[in-house]
């Protein structure tokens, strides 16, 4: 609705000139013009806004008008009673909004929690609650995403390209974490580590050998910690020179988020190619 209240302004400027050119003379007093304006501007605001918004087209007007009149022929001087009203509309939104997100957010719920932290002696900081809350929220939607019918495709036809590679090439190793790995070229020098940069030359694949990202002749310079944890665990298994395949789980990738604007999918399995050039001193 800020639209509206930007809008308001303008549209306020027009009524009283309209006033003093005497156009609505109709009116019995400014105020009634005011008053008139007023409403036709709000009127013609929300209908255009509730008409162009997919969710709220099919609203019932006189449901509209109904809640419109009850919140503003409510007693004004009580404050307090309008402040809760507000409160639980704000609620309200929020478990609609979260709803979106295939969360349910049971108000009854809510209302009992929130009366017994707003009437308590001694009322606490949000904060602690509200990170709590976050987490939980992340949490249900990773359990939702890892249930979404692309996760689970995706990590089975990762689980059998790693359980295929393997079975025909036994040169391919497996680590703890699931990394799958085939040395090319061991490299020479100490392992790299951590803490170093190093510069890379690869090439990164889908399974079915589609690339989304390649070096090209440049090497690229990071560390092992500011890429993702199969890469950076690859990484620290290989010295200066080195040439490793590397097949990384959904897990050890992007996981279930994925990388939208690499084209790379909820819990998918890449396959990167890569050669060590320099460990940067």
């Amino acid at each position: 609705m800020k639209k509206l209240f930007f809008a308001g302004a303008a549209a306020l400027m027009l009524v009283a000139s309209a006033c003093n050119n005497g156009t609505v003379n109709e009116m019995k007093t400014q105020e009634d013009s005011l008053a008139y304006y007023f409403g036709q501007m709000w009127g013609n605001g929300v209908g255009t806004e509730l008409k162009n918004n997919p969710m709220a087209a099919n609203f019932d007007k006189a449901q509209v008008l109904k809640g419109m009149k009850a919140a503003m022929t409510n007693d004004t001087t009580k404050q307090d009673y309008m402040q809760g009203l507000q409160i639980g509309i704000q609620l309200n939104n929020i478990a609609q909004s979260m709803a979106k997100d295939n969360i349910e957010l049971d108000l009854d719920k809510v209302y009992t929690s929130f009366e017994a932290a707003f009437t308590a002696d001694s009322i606490g900081t949000p904060d602690a609650a509200q990170a709590i809350a976050m987490d939980i929220i992340n949490k249900i939607k990773r359990a939702k995403l890892a249930e979404s019918p692309e996760a689970i495709a995706n990590k089975g036809a990762g689980e059998k390209y790693i359980a295929d590679k393997m079975a025909e090439d036994a040169s391919f190793k497996k680590t703890e974490s699931g990394l799958v790995y085939k040395v090319i070229n061991e490299g020479k020098g100490e392992l790299i580590k951590a803490t170093d940069r190093v510069k890379v030359k690869y090439v990164g694949k889908h399974i079915d050998g589609t690339e989304f990202d390649n070096s090209g002749d440049e090497a690229r310079e990071f560390s092992p910690t500011s890429v993702v944890p199969g890469f950076g665990e690859g990484l620290q298994l290989m010295k200066a020179g080195a040439h490793f395949i590397l097949i990384i789980p959904g897990e050890l990738g992007y996981g279930l988020d994925g990388q939208p604007y690499a084209n790379i999918e909820s819990n998918e399995t890449l396959v990167f190619d890569v050669e060590v050039v320099e460990i940067v001193k």
